[in-house]
């Protein structure tokens, strides 16, 4: 009976520690996912600030 109770114990623990690693490399996984998302809007923004540079003198787009 105590060994029964021991290895649901174990199974018990063995759970809660894969809950405990899937939770963290969920977080690790959403950190590096907006770090991404993050550089590539930087990026994005970057280039299209430098797209805009010639519509403000009044050539290109609209101009």
């Amino acid at each position: 009976m105590s060994s029964l109770e021991g290895d649901v114990n174990v199974g018990i623990e063995a759970i809660f520690l894969l809950l405990l690693l899937s939770s963290c490399s969920i977080f690790i996984f959403f950190i590096i996912f907006l770090f991404f998302l993050f550089s590539s809007l930087n990026s994005s923004l970057k280039y299209l600030g430098e797209f805009e540079v010639p519509t403000t003198s009044g050539e290109g787009i609209g101009g």
